[in-house]
């Protein structure tokens, strides 16, 4: 997915880990996309890419950093907040307006949620999907995310066909 950032002029794009993105050249050759754990930042005034914005998963059991892809992402109409929806089940939120840091990777920039919104749990057993191929698919992705024009509620749908309202 794609949002603009009109305080700086950003278009931002939710890298997906799955390796669904696949671009085809000229010559049929297939290029994957990213793996994951990266929002690209293209600036729309210059015409170029931005550094990344990094961001990586901690699961509760290991306390190991993993990657995880962003199948969407979604900015506030009416305040500096970015959501990004995750295929872990989980919406991550930053204020725009807090500087990134450095990353330890080259030519990017950490990205810090301030805070994580778990869809996957609140949704648990709810939805339709077919279930016969469940180790390929994820019901409890987050697939789409988007904030009201007042910018005070926000919808979230997940792979397994839940539609979730937040105020």
């Amino acid at each position: 997915g794609m949002a603009y950032e009109p305080t700086t002029c950003e278009l931002l794009v939710a890298c997906s880990g799955k390796g669904r993105s696949t671009t085809t050249d000229g010559t049929g050759n297939q290029f994957a996309g990213a793996g994951g754990g990266e929002v690209y930042r293209i600036n729309l005034e210059e015409g170029r890419f931005s550094a990344p914005l990094v961001y990586s998963a901690t699961s509760s059991s290991s306390k190991r950093a993993s990657v995880v892809g962003g199948s969407c992402i979604s900015i506030s109409p009416a305040h500096p907040l970015t959501a990004l929806g995750c295929e872990d089940g989980l919406i991550r939120f930053w204020d725009n307006r807090i500087p990134h840091t450095a990353s330890g990777k080259p030519d990017s920039v950490d990205l810090n949620p301030f805070l994580n919104l778990d869809v996957k749990s609140s949704t648990a057993g709810y939805g339709f999907y077919d279930d016969s191929n469940l180790a390929t698919q994820n019901p409890g992705e987050v697939r789409s995310v988007a904030f009201d024009a007042a910018g005070l509620n926000m919808a979230a749908g997940t792979a397994g066909g839940v539609g979730a309202l937040y105020d």
